[in-house]
């Protein structure tokens, strides 16, 4: 973990993230699109995984970005697997690729030095202005 104040607080927020991406992929989808639906699926399983490798990479140490970027991954994965048994869902191998690509451009913005935003955040909040 980052030397967080408020570690507790971030790591619900990220549970929750995670509560909301697993809800979303799980309710029955909104019919009637067509083409515009599945084009702007692909792209919110995408954004999904991308905040929350990005999340989750402000939250934990640089030494543990791999853990969770296999995490999330195996959470894609397994989120087309119940898809697959649900009458109301379709798995999607596509979906599986989107999430991948966000976990990769989020760990790659991690990597950059985005992943030391709940530290400056915490900074922001509890150093006195100097």
């Amino acid at each position: 973990m980052q030397p967080l104040r408020l570690r507790y607080w971030w790591l619900s927020g990220g549970v929750l993230w995670v509560a909301t991406v697993l809800y979303l992929t799980l309710m029955p989808a909104i019919g009637g699109w067509g083409w515009a639906v599945t084009v702007n699926d692909k792209f919110g399983h995408f954004i999904a995984f991308f905040v929350l490798m990005a999340w989750f990479g402000g939250v934990y140490a640089r030494a543990n970005w791999r853990f969770v970027a296999v995490a999330l991954a195996a959470f894609g994965i397994a989120i087309e697997l119940i898809q697959g048994q649900l009458s109301y869902r379709s798995a999607e191998f596509a979906d599986m690729l989107y999430d991948f690509a966000g976990i990769g451009a989020a760990w790659i913005c991690v990597r950059l030095g985005f992943g030391r935003w709940a530290l400056r955040i915490e900074s922001w909040w509890f150093e006195p202005p100097g």
